[in-house]
């Protein structure tokens, strides 16, 4: 079941005042703290993915995705591994 965030409506308890978790099945939502019954809403929170480093860096895969991807051939100058982008980029010291 997935966890769902919620914050007080109101002032709230201890246990409610920062915000807390509930576990419950989908469809289902919690309207008031266990706690103190004060009223609450739930919070979209961050979405954890978990992406392998393969599907991350696969040269074919950035390119099929309209990304140039470039490796630094000395400092300041990059040369192109796969994509539609320039052949090399050349960046200016800072």
């Amino acid at each position: 079941m997935p966890i769902y965030e919620y914050e007080p409506d109101g002032p709230g308890c201890p246990h409610c005042q920062g915000g807390f978790e509930a576990i419950h099945p989908r469809g289902t939502r919690t309207t008031t703290c266990p706690e103190c019954g004060t009223a609450c809403h739930r919070v979209i929170s961050a979405v954890t993915s978990h992406v392998t480093d393969a599907q991350i860096t696969s040269d074919a895969r950035a390119a099929a995705h309209g990304f140039s991807k470039y490796r630094k051939v000395e400092t300041g100058r990059y040369e192109k591994i796969s994509g539609d982008g320039p052949s090399t980029l050349d960046r200016p010291p800072q």
